[in-house]
């Protein structure tokens, strides 16, 4: 994956977060449960991404 280990790491605590937990740390390794990810859940991702897209455009129009 080309993604940063930092990045990686908040994605995993965020799911980690998530009640039922759908995934959990055992020691240093992440294992994923049998929980499903809500539909709520996906709702924040969508809005989260949304936003950050928003920020980004807003980042390269003043960059201009």
């Amino acid at each position: 994956m080309n993604v940063r280990r930092t990045r990686l790491d908040q994605t995993l605590k965020m799911l980690a977060l998530e009640s039922p937990a759908t995934i959990v740390k055992d020691g240093t390794v992440w294992c994923r449960t049998i929980a499903p990810l809500e539909p709520a859940f996906w709702q924040r991702v969508e809005r989260i991404t949304t936003l950050r897209q928003a920020e980004q455009s807003q980042m390269q129009v003043i960059s201009t």
